[in-house]
């Protein structure tokens, strides 16, 4: 009895397969087979007039022209600056331990001011920047003016003649 069960089991799941497997061949099939509706023509009642390839906008008319993105960069280089920062901090476990950390910023005066992120140099003793030419300085907590909220910084270095970015002025604009 149990074999009979089995059997007709077996044959409705296999019909039931079949059917499915057909189905799905037929309606894939008819779909790629049908006619595609073709887009009917657009009439214009008004003639169209090209555009003239000689005109230009007002705007582009003794306009100053930009410059570009590799002389930006090219001025800015020397003013950006790479800062790793070292920190003693307590371990419940091991103790004392160094930690380092590492970000970067930019000379925005000529004797030594540099702006970067407050997260970059928060908690850290020891900050040493290091500039595009290979010179490094370093400083403490006490050379640094922060405001946490906005999180910028502004590290002192005892330096001259740095290569400072030229900042625009909003007023000429």
């Amino acid at each position: 009895m149990t074999k009979t069960v089995f059997r007709t089991v077996s044959i409705s799941i296999l019909l039931i397969l079949i059917i499915l497997f057909t189905g799905c061949v037929i309606t894939f099939d008819t779909s790629s087979t049908m006619p595609q509706p073709t887009p009917s023509p657009v009439v214009s009642s008004t003639p169209i007039n090209p555009i003239n390839p000689a005109w230009k906008s007002p705007a582009s008319i003794n306009a100053p022209t930009l410059p570009s993105i590799a002389d930006v960069v090219e001025k800015a280089i020397p003013s950006v600056v790479a800062i790793t920062t070292r920190a003693i901090i307590q371990n419940v476990f091991i103790g004392s331990q160094e930690q380092e950390g590492a970000g970067s910023g930019w000379i925005i005066d000529k004797n030594g001011m540099i702006i970067t992120n407050n997260h970059v140099v928060e908690g850290a003793e020891t900050i040493i920047v290091k500039l595009s030419d290979g010179r490094t300085f370093e400083t403490g907590q006490e050379h640094i003016y922060r405001d946490p909220v906005a999180d910028i910084a502004i590290i002192k270095v005892d330096a001259a003649d740095l290569p400072a970015i030229e900042v625009g002025d909003s007023t000429k604009l």
